[in-house]
């Protein structure tokens, strides 16, 4: 099948199935005006699914997890690229993204679950998430040479994430000594695309 066919076909499996719940969120009121129109286009109505928008920073993003609403077991985000922001609000971001990644998802998903994050910057990724990649598939959006990153996160209540937790916290140490010894800084990281 095409892509046009299993985005059709995908559609249509998707419509009125109450199973899936979307938490969409962005800090800027532009881009969820963007992504209601997109939704209403492609057909959907807010009786599709369970659907739950806000805008906040992610840093103050706060995923509930109750018997209505089911664990996250796919995420997707897509952080500032440094085109349109400057290198304040990249790091800013970028930092909000690491704390919710870290502490507020990891401890309401299900364990292994998929976080695919779109980058335009090589290296904020490893510099600020420091996390374990599984895969990467490079694209381009105009001349933008951009990257899909999937890693997998690990509920911090579960067995298998308590070595990856000590793991992580091995490297993060390691991380800051390299930092230290090299002095670099996070406008190093931001400006270097």
């Amino acid at each position: 099948l095409d892509a046009t066919q299993r985005a059709k076909i995908g559609s249509l499996q998707s419509k009125n199935n109450k199973d899936i719940t979307f938490h969409v969120n962005d800090i800027h009121s532009g881009a969820l005006n963007l992504f209601h129109e997109s939704f209403y286009a492609a057909g959907f109505t807010p009786e599709s699914f369970r659907l739950h928008v806000s805008n906040v920073d992610c840093y103050d993003l706060d995923v509930e997890v109750s018997d209505d609403t089911p664990i996250q077991d796919f995420v997707v985000v897509n952080p500032p690229w440094g085109v349109r922001l400057m290198t304040d609000d990249m790091v800013s971001s970028w930092k909000s993204l690491r704390y919710f990644v870290r502490d507020t998802l990891a401890s309401s998903v299900s364990d292994n679950t998929e976080f695919w994050l779109l980058s335009g910057n090589k290296l904020a990724p490893q510099s600020y998430l420091r996390l374990k990649r599984n895969r990467m598939i490079p694209v381009q959006t105009g001349d933008i040479n951009l990257r899909w990153i999937q890693y997998t996160i690990h509920n911090q209540n579960s067995s298998s994430s308590k070595q990856q937790n000590a793991e992580q916290r091995e490297q993060d140490e390691d991380d800051v000594d390299n930092n230290n010894t090299n002095n670099n800084n996070d406008d190093d990281i931001i400006d270097d695309q």
